[in-house]
């Protein structure tokens, strides 16, 4: 699927007005992370606001918020890794693979915060067919539409671009 690319000028929020800018602390392993400085290893974090959760492994992220693949059938028809009904997923890896980062609020990220900023890799938004998300650049304030109930296995000219998500 193509992503569909718009320029922003004036409109793009600079990274450190976004919501929560500054340092993230995550729960992980019973112990508080400061996931701007790294995520040690955690592979899969969601974004709850006001919390973060991140846990060694997608599966394990899956169960916390009781998500179950096989019974998702955006899951089976993506033939997708996993992301959670609700949720737009961002992979450091193509394909999906490596490390995950959820989010479902509509709002402005700071990727910086998770040390996901010029990582992202693949992208897929499995919030419901009516909530479309973005991806921005700061600077020079580019932004990407993600179309609602897409999967992008390559961002192509988006890969290890991306400095903030909207969901």
């Amino acid at each position: 699927m193509p992503l569909v690319l718009r320029t922003v000028f004036a409109s793009a929020a600079p990274a450190d007005t976004r919501r929560g800018a500054g340092p993230q602390n995550a729960r992980f392993d019973g112990r508080s992370i400061d996931l701007s400085k790294g995520c040690g290893n955690a592979q899969s974090c969601v974004v709850l606001t006001p919390e973060v959760r991140c846990f060694t492994t997608h599966a394990e992220a899956d169960a916390f918020l009781g998500y179950d693949r096989a019974s998702d059938q955006a899951a089976r028809t993506a033939q997708a890794t996993s992301c959670p009904s609700g949720w737009l997923c961002l992979y450091d890896g193509l394909n999906g693979a490596g490390r995950r980062l959820q989010f479902r609020d509509e709002y402005w990220n700071n990727l910086w915060e998770y040390d996901f900023a010029r990582k992202a890799s693949s992208v897929w938004n499995n919030q419901g067919c009516s909530d479309g998300g973005a991806l921005d650049e700061v600077p020079p304030g580019n932004t990407v539409e993600i179309l609602s109930c897409a999967y992008y296995s390559n961002l192509l000219n988006w890969d290890n671009r991306a400095t903030g998500v909207h969901g």
